[in-house]
């Protein structure tokens, strides 16, 4: 195997991972209020930031939090305008 193969099953691995994990997410806020749930996520990620995790798993974090704000802005349109 060469060094490039390599780089991509890495690459293939965290981008499915972090699918994974934004899978998990949309069904997380269909159990808890979605917006506590992104503004903890938010500062976990912030935190971890500041203490030092590993790239990887900060990013991974995000997908997460895309994923958490995604189903927040389509619960929103479902309701459609505010009167």
């Amino acid at each position: 195997m060469d060094e490039k193969f390599i780089q991509q099953c890495f690459a293939e691995m965290s981008q499915s991972t972090g699918e994974a994990l934004a899978m998990l997410m949309v069904a997380l806020t269909k159990q808890v209020d979605p917006h506590r749930l992104k503004q903890d996520l938010k500062a976990t990620i912030d935190a971890s930031g500041v203490i030092g995790r590993p790239t990887l798993a900060i990013q991974l974090a995000t997908y997460a939090l895309a994923a958490v704000d995604a189903e927040i802005l389509l619960r929103q349109q479902e309701k459609g305008p505010k009167h």
